[in-house]
């Protein structure tokens, strides 16, 4: 029987942890970016769209990383991130600063916490088992 620590290495975390990166230059891209992805003339659009970078941010990471405070760590520093994404965005000239986006963000957080925790737990485990690849 593997030991808790060995259960959650990943046979290819360098590749996950790589997409990882990549989804967060993308969410730090399309931030600050003066002409952002167009989204549907729908009220809270941009809303949803916050919610679910930081959804699949955090939902991705807690996979990779599933101890506690690891995962207190990365909540953190991905709320430190969107707050200051937002901050820099005002900045910018060209959007808005806008509270309800730094919400948006933190609930997405919490809810790929909660996915992670429950419905997508092992999810790259199982990429990796189908794949004939995992540990």
């Amino acid at each position: 029987m593997l030991d808790s620590r060995a259960a959650n290495k990943h046979r290819y975390h360098f590749l996950w942890l790589s997409v990882g990166i990549g989804l967060i230059g993308a969410i730090v891209y399309l931030t600050l970016t003066s002409n952002p992805v167009p989204l549907p003339d729908i009220k809270m659009a941009d809303k949803v769209g916050h919610l679910s970078a930081y959804a699949v941010l955090m939902g991705w990471f807690g996979q990779l990383y599933t101890r506690k405070n690891q995962l207190i760590i990365l909540a953190v520093a991905f709320c430190v991130m969107g707050i200051t994404l937002e901050i820099l965005q005002g900045m910018g000239g060209r959007r808005m600063f806008e509270y309800a986006d730094m919400m948006a963000n933190t609930l997405g957080i919490m809810l790929g916490l909660w996915l992670t925790r429950t419905f997508f737990s092992g999810f790259l485990h199982g990429v990796e088992r189908k794949l004939g690849v995992g540990i």
